[in-house]
């Protein structure tokens, strides 16, 4: 697909390969559509120990939130905090938060997604 264009004229290519299309970018969040809307969310300021292991944490925590029924934006929160947690270790999968601790942490941190129609 290539890296050419917006955010979200690359999800929107992106996603007529598959029903929801997500790109993470990083320090500068996550974003996330359906096709009909598109959704972003900053990452969290954390302080950083190693990175290995962050988009894995993020990806195994969203695609978990929509296993379990949640929307994008919820399942976009449950990546992000997951991912914060474990880039503030050494090694890819030490701290991960359990589902409850996670979901709990990301209902408590108070993250707002920006959604807009694509």
């Amino acid at each position: 697909l290539g890296r050419k264009g917006t955010v979200k004229q690359m999800l929107k290519r992106l996603q007529t390969h598959a029903k929801i299309a997500v790109i993470t970018d990083g320090p500068r969040g996550a974003s996330a559509t359906d096709g009909i809307l598109f959704h972003s969310l900053d990452a969290l300021p954390v302080h950083v120990v190693e990175t290995t292991g962050a988009g894995d944490a993020f990806a195994s925590a969203f695609v978990a939130g929509i296993i379990r029924k949640h929307d994008i934006p919820t399942a976009l929160k449950l990546g992000i905090v997951q991912s914060a947690n474990v880039i503030r270790y050494v090694g890819a999968k030490e701290k991960l938060l359990t589902w409850r601790n996670l979901e709990s942490a990301a209902r408590n941190k108070r993250l707002r997604v920006k959604t807009e129609a694509i």
